[in-house]
């Protein structure tokens, strides 16, 4: 039961993650992986979980850009989920590239999203983008949920070495955000005390 808990979880995840949620596969699939370990049931019960959250994920974001994507883009809600400088980026891909670009989108965080929605506002061909997405995602789940287990292996030390050197981190990043506060205050100061032209 907790095995399916954590599948359904993981789904779900990737399902919301490509509707704009801040769950991008690149973290959620090696989480997974993690958690797998020691268990290769689990593991092929996340990697399952996994491609088919992809794969469901990807072909809804195709169906809402063939059914709905025009209406929806007048939407300034969802037009933010979408930008149109990437979705301008990614139909000069789809024009010229075509299944070469449904290819790379797979593998281009930021960019997968408004790519897969422009595809299917496009008119490209359901049952090319099925074939190949399909296959690739089997290619992200096992190397992103295999990477995870292969650190679930060294979790203990990783976590141990994170902790040894979080305070010399958190000072550092302390100093770099004083710097760069310090520098906006000084550029303003010498903003106000520009002479004003006219």
């Amino acid at each position: 039961m907790e095995h399916l808990d954590s599948a359904l979880t993981l789904f779900a995840s990737l399902i919301l993650g490509a509707f704009g949620f801040p769950f991008p596969e690149e973290v959620i699939l090696p989480a997974g992986g993690i958690s797998a370990y020691p268990s290769t049931t689990r593991l092929g019960i996340v990697a399952g979980a996994g491609y088919l959250g992809i794969v469901v994920a990807d072909n809804l974001l195709f169906a809402v850009g063939r059914l709905l994507g025009a209406r929806l883009l007048e939407r300034p809600r969802f037009a933010r989920l979408f930008p149109s400088h990437r979705r301008e980026k990614v139909e000069g891909w789809l024009s010229k590239r075509g299944d070469y670009a449904i290819a790379m989108l797979r593998f281009t965080p930021g960019f997968r999203a408004p790519g897969y929605f422009s595809a299917g506002t496009l008119g490209y061909s359901w049952r090319r983008f099925l074939l190949i997405d399909s296959l690739l995602a089997m290619v992200s789940v096992t190397l992103l949920v295999g990477l995870g287990y292969h650190l679930g292996e060294d979790w203990p030390a990783i976590v141990a070495a994170a902790k040894a050197q979080l305070g010399p981190i958190l000072g550092g990043a302390a100093l770099l955000a004083a710097g760069y506060a310090a520098w906006r205050w000084h550029r303003a100061r010498l903003k106000r005390q520009a002479p004003s032209v006219g």
